[in-house]
């Protein structure tokens, strides 16, 4: 397809939307936002969509504002991204992934049946895969309300393309970092550090992780929505490399020049998170993927960050 001229980002405060916002408006593309909460990206200087709605979906509104703007894509990064949460209040991340997607499929299909949906999703609903690497077509087979609940958004998206011709497409991103992130296992790290506790992590250590900068989660969705196959296609969005909790942590709080520090592991497993996570990848480097920034460069611009924003 042409490049897009204009895009709709659902979640555009949050962590990958608010860089899918500064990267699409580096792109000249006209950007319009939709979040429930104004922006509070602190020293993360990336760009505002040029134009902002605040609201928290599901709600009427949406139909006016795709009547209004008419983008040629819409992206949605809005919703729950707490497997933690949603083992407490499952009510509420199914709220807030099934029932706006849905709502967004339906408004869509009503009003602007020609736009390109894209619907970020997780590796989440592999749970613990069968082999390595893992396939878009491997089975879904989640441990956890939201791994459960983004299988769900994911048969939507699938519905509206085979029945109602929508143009709907899935990234299912792996383990995401990167500035802006204040969550997850390397901003736990820190935390734990600043606040001079002893850093002791769940599991073992040897569970691994396919980690992926968001630089490259940026760059992986554009070419899915400019080059990618919109019938409801799903696509690995990952860097393809297998590295352990242990590893990764030594490596981190070495780029925070943490060299002394160090980290212990509980051995006991947190619920709802796998053993053993590599992607297979090759069917978005079809489409042209190659990761720009490797472990070692990701780490180094995540480490600077915090320095930077000092968990503030």
């Amino acid at each position: 397809m042409a490049k897009l001229k204009s895009i709709l980002i659902l979640g555009s405060n949050g962590f990958i939307g608010a860089h899918l916002v500064s990267w699409f408006r580096d792109q000249d593309v006209f950007v319009i936002g939709i979040d429930q909460a104004e922006a509070s990206n602190g020293s993360l200087n990336l760009q505002p969509p040029h134009e902002f709605v605040r609201l928290q979906l599901p709600d009427t509104q949406f139909t006016e504002i795709l009547q209004r703007y008419q983008p040629d894509a819409v992206v949605n990064a809005a919703g729950p991204a707490s497997v933690s949460n949603s083992l407490t209040d499952p009510g509420m991340d199914f709220r807030g992934s099934v029932e706006v997607c849905f709502h967004v499929l339906e408004a869509l299909r009503q009003e602007l049946p020609d736009s390109i949906f894209l619907q970020l999703s997780s590796a989440a609903l592999y749970g613990n895969p069968i082999e390595l690497p893992i396939q878009e077509n491997a089975p879904s087979q989640p441990i956890s309300p939201y791994g459960y609940h983004k299988f769900i958004c994911e048969t939507l998206v699938e519905e509206y393309a085979k029945i109602y011709k929508l143009q709907t497409c899935v990234a299912r991103i792996f383990s995401a970092f990167g500035p802006g992130l204040r969550k997850q296992v390397l901003w736990d790290i820190y935390q734990k550090y600043q606040a001079k506790d002893k850093i002791t992590l769940f599991g073992t250590g040897e569970e691994t992780r396919d980690f992926i900068y968001v630089g490259d989660i940026v760059q992986g969705i554009n070419l899915v929505l400019e080059k990618g196959d919109h019938q409801g296609n799903i696509y690995n969005l990952a860097n393809g490399t297998e590295v352990s909790i242990r590893v990764i942590a030594r490596f981190f709080l070495d780029k925070l020049n943490l060299h002394d520090t160090e980290v212990f592991f509980s051995g006991i497993n947190k619920t709802g998170d796998p053993q053993k996570w590599r992607a297979d990848i090759r069917k978005i480097q079809e489409l042209g993927y190659t990761p720009k920034y490797d472990l070692e460069r990701g780490l180094e611009e995540y480490a600077k960050w915090i320095k930077e924003d000092k968990g503030s």
